[in-house]
């Protein structure tokens, strides 16, 4: 995304490399979303049953946060909480599917991904 916008400063945060070592997760969650101007959530079962990855989930949606839905393969919503099952048929969504050789395909460009999310970010991404 760099090459779409001209800011020097990192504009993906994750918590292995962002979050101070030795605090607690729930505020470096905290802290660290409302930073953000969008987040992008990897949708899977194993997020809908991580309590952990849902409550990050509810952290975005409680502030307000716009929230991009990224699945790999397939999802069984019904699992989903109501909110991502709210997210899910109401925005579009980044989908990679499966193709023929069992490698993840993108079904959208990375040059769209990144004007969405630049676009939902507003002046937020830049500041």
């Amino acid at each position: 995304m760099h090459h779409k916008i001209d800011c020097n400063r990192e504009l993906v945060a994750l918590g292995d490399k962002d979050f101070k070592i030795g605090h607690c997760i729930l505020n470096e969650t905290i802290s660290c979303t409302k930073l953000s101007a969008a987040v992008v959530v990897i949708l899977s079962d194993n997020f809908c049953n991580s309590s952990y990855c849902l409550q990050e989930f509810d952290i975005a949606f409680r502030v307000g946060k716009p929230i991009v839905l990224m699945l790999k393969g397939g999802v069984d919503i019904k699992n989903a909480p109501q909110a991502i099952k709210e997210l899910f048929y109401t925005y579009v969504r980044i989908v990679w599917r499966l193709n023929d050789y069992g490698e993840y395909e993108l079904l959208t460009s990375w040059i769209n991904v990144c004007n969405s999310i630049l676009e939902l970010g507003g002046n937020n991404i830049v500041k």
